[in-house]
């Protein structure tokens, strides 16, 4: 009778990468696609006249592939919406959201019920309180590019 004996020098496929190995046969071009498309930028004018806010939102939005552009009044956003076509506006809300004719979000660093009615009045599509919630304003933004 003959034993059977095991050669531990050969490679041994554990369950992941048995999977990793089939979905790379049988998917080889839809794997390679998905990860292949280009994310389209989304440009978002942010109008603040604190310049440490700008700041700090111009670093994380640029890191997370948002376009940014910056404005410290209304008179200067009007004229840079009227040169250049944005998606989304990130405003204070001791800024006028009258005339921007876009998606609108508004940061408030004295949240209170009358500026957030207010700026619902006003169109914005979302309120958010300092310190700002950075996942849910990138959720937001996401959302308007779909």
């Amino acid at each position: 009778m003959k034993s059977l004996t095991l050669d531990y020098r050969l490679p041994r496929l554990g369950r992941s990468d048995m999977l990793d190995s089939w979905i790379n046969y049988v998917y080889p071009y839809k794997v390679n696609a998905i990860f292949s498309q280009k994310q389209t930028m989304i440009k978002i004018l942010l109008l603040f006249h604190s310049k440490s806010i700008r700041n700090s939102l111009v670093e994380r939005l640029q890191f997370e592939n948002f376009t940014t552009i910056e404005a410290d009044s209304e008179q200067s956003a009007y004229e840079i919406c009227g040169s250049t076509p944005c998606d989304a506006a990130i405003v204070g809300s001791d800024m006028s959201l009258d005339s921007l004719d876009m998606p609108k979000i508004v940061i408030s660093q004295e949240p209170n019920i009358e500026t957030a009615l207010a700026a619902v009045r006003h169109g914005a599509i979302d309120y958010l309180s300092t310190p700002i919630d950075m996942n849910r304003l990138l959720w937001r933004l996401r959302s308007i590019d779909d």
